[in-house]
């Protein structure tokens, strides 16, 4: 039986509520990052097409059968790297809420957007694409198994939506690997990280959200 490691109250500290700022502040800090890359004069991006990664490459050119230029991939790289390293800083304060698998995921997960901000694809591929896999898969993973077998009671409510959501992730990390995919590659790629920051937003709004007084229930 997943143990909650004492009352709900107890657990919904103010590290816990420092967690939950962290995730919510990694999202806005990415969406700033990509909005700002893509206002750059002479930036190139097609969503359906480009990877989100593309901000990232240091050089105008052809890669992957898609035409790719940022000119502010310094921007996005460095807020990529702030992204996770807010992530995984957030990842050790939901620790006692979330369970270490989930936590655990969410911490990996900055650690990959660390890695793939250090190493931009067009400069160091294997590298940026193990930062992909840490960022993108793990997470997904945390999600699915958080929501067949939660670990702690604070994950119980709304685990339907969590699997729901990180499986769905899942599916489409595997589909976009495949030879011939059934959506545009950028396509999916927003399909999956849409999902991941659907769910950690959802669940640092609950932390957020809860009342002690409001009879100890978890929303």
């Amino acid at each position: 039986m997943p143990s909650d490691g004492g009352s709900i109250a107890d657990v919904v500290d103010r590290r816990g509520r420092l967690g939950a700022f962290g995730v919510i502040a990694a999202v806005l800090a990415f969406a700033v990052t990509a909005a700002v890359s893509l206002s750059v004069t002479g930036t190139t991006y097609a969503w359906q097409v480009n990877m989100i990664s593309d901000l990232g490459d240091s050089s105008c050119r052809t890669r992957g059968g898609r035409w790719i230029c940022s000119p502010g991939f310094a921007l996005f790289n460095t807020g990529l790297i702030i992204t996770g390293l807010l992530l995984t800083a957030a990842g050790v304060g939901v620790r006692r809420l979330w369970g270490r698998l989930l936590a655990g995921s969410l911490a990996v997960m900055g650690v990959g957007l660390v890695v793939a901000g250090v190493f931009p694809a067009g400069d160091a591929g294997a590298l940026h694409l193990a930062g992909v896999v840490l960022a993108l898969v793990v997470p997904g993973l945390g999600l699915l198994i958080s929501g067949i077998r939660p670990e702690t009671a604070w994950l119980h409510p709304h685990r339907v939506l969590r699997g729901l959501l990180g499986g769905t992730a899942l599916v489409f990390c595997a589909e976009n690997r495949l030879t011939h995919n059934l959506l545009p590659q950028g396509a999916g790629e927003l399909i999956i990280v849409g999902c991941l920051l659907l769910a950690l937003l959802f669940e640092a709004a609950r932390i957020l959200a809860f009342r002690p007084g409001a009879g100890g229930r978890v929303g």
